[in-house]
This record gives C-alpha cells, sequence and structure tokens, in this order.
C-alpha cells in the first residue's frame, strides 16, 4: 500500500495538471458552411468537428490516442483542442489555433504553439484534412512526428 501512495500519486496530480488546461476547450458554435467534397456528398465544413486516431513519433516510435475538437473563430483562423494519451495512460491536453485554406474538397491547415519547457517547448504542425481524413506532421524541440485521425460522427 505504500507503494501506491508514493508512486502513483504523481499519476492523478499530472492528470489534474494536464486537464486543467481544458478549460478553453470547447466548441465556440461559429458559422457553418458546406463544401462539396466527395462524390458520395457534401459535408460540413472539411476541417470543422471532431476527429479520433493516433500521434506517431518519429524519433522513438511512441504512440497514443488522440481526439480533436475543431471550431471555426473567423476568417481563416480554426480553434483546436486536442486530447490524447502517452504511454497508453497519461493524459495530454492542449488548445491552439491554426490557419486553414480551403482548397475545395480539402483544407491546409498550419500553427504553433508554445506548449512550455516541460511539455517539449514550441510545437509547431502543418497538414491537411477531407471529410473524412486530417494528417498531420508535428514537430517540437525534443520530437517530431504525425498526426492521423478519421472524422467522428
Amino acid at each position: 500500500m505504500r507503494f501506491l501512495r508514493t508512486h502513483l500519486l504523481p499519476i492523478p496530480c499530472l492528470a489534474l495538471l494536464l486537464l486543467a488546461g481544458t478549460a478553453g476547450c470547447h466548441a465556440t458554435g461559429g458559422h457553418v458552411e458546406t463544401v462539396c467534397c466527395a462524390p458520395s456528398g457534401c459535408c460540413p465544413t472539411v476541417i470543422e468537428g471532431r476527429w479520433k486516431g493516433e500521434w506517431v513519433s518519429d524519433v522513438n516510435g511512441h504512440r497514443g490516442l488522440l481526439k480533436a475538437r475543431i471550431s471555426h473563430i473567423e476568417g481563416s483562423q480554426y480553434r483546436v483542442c486536442y486530447t490524447g494519451t502517452f504511454w497508453g495512460l497519461l493524459p495530454f491536453v492542449f488548445a491552439t489555433e491554426m490557419d486553414v485554406v480551403q482548397d475545395g474538397g480539402v483544407a491546409r491547415f498550419q500553427g504553433s504553439e508554445d506548449l512550455g519547457p516541460l511539455v517539449g517547448g514550441t510545437f509547431s504542425y502543418s497538414g491537411s484534412a477531407t471529410c473524412d481524413e486530417f494528417v498531420a506532421r508535428f514537430r517540437s524541440d525534443e520530437d517530431h512526428g504525425t498526426f492521423r485521425m478519421s472524422r467522428v460522427d
């Protein structure tokens, strides 16, 4: 029992610290436009909505769950709230803004956020999304890799 108190106590504390950043991770509504992007029909804006998949590090092969909620702010600005896990159990949450350019049925995006020195410094990413696939390359001071997600209905 002493092991549980001394060795596992930091995990809930870290989770609470990381979850404290979720206050800004709620969809803001925004407007919805329709973009025809697939022969089978139309979908809401190519980028807005909920996504789920995984992140994979090219540096060490680590991977984990990744979810995102993307909402329109104004013009070409969108807000993304990412949630996920490291090592299958340590949660992370962070929100950032990205610039999006709609190109037919593809949304091309890029952005960056300073997450602080304890979480890898400046995190930048760029990628594209269609109605059903979101793929981005990410880079931080300590890591780089890929985000790959599918739309959640």
